[in-house]
């Protein structure tokens, strides 16, 4: 069954921090992956996100990807992420 509706990639990073701890970055390993199938552009049908605003920091300025990326903000009353969402909430942090 064939529809116009064009696919999407809805991708959460979860716990960039623990792969770092293993000098792995899941980010690049992600990247990498959907360069594969040359999806590289902020036109391509892909989102990336993650609680962890760090990691959507890194992805843009240091591994210069243009996917559109969404920053996931909680109260962080369970500890989703090492991230300060008050910080990010602010003004400042919106910038």
């Amino acid at each position: 069954h064939s529809t116009a509706q064009p696919f999407q990639l809805l991708i959460e990073i979860k716990h960039p921090e623990y792969y770092r701890k293993l000098n792995r970055s899941i980010s690049s390993i992600l990247l990498n992956t959907l360069r594969a199938y040359n999806l590289t552009q902020s036109s391509d049908p892909v989102l990336i996100q993650t609680f962890y605003v760090e990691e959507l920091k890194y992805i843009r300025q240091d591994l210069h990807s243009k996917l559109r990326l969404v920053a996931l903000m909680s109260w962080n009353s369970m500890n989703e992420s090492s991230s300060d969402f008050d910080f990010y909430r602010s003004e400042e942090g919106l910038r």
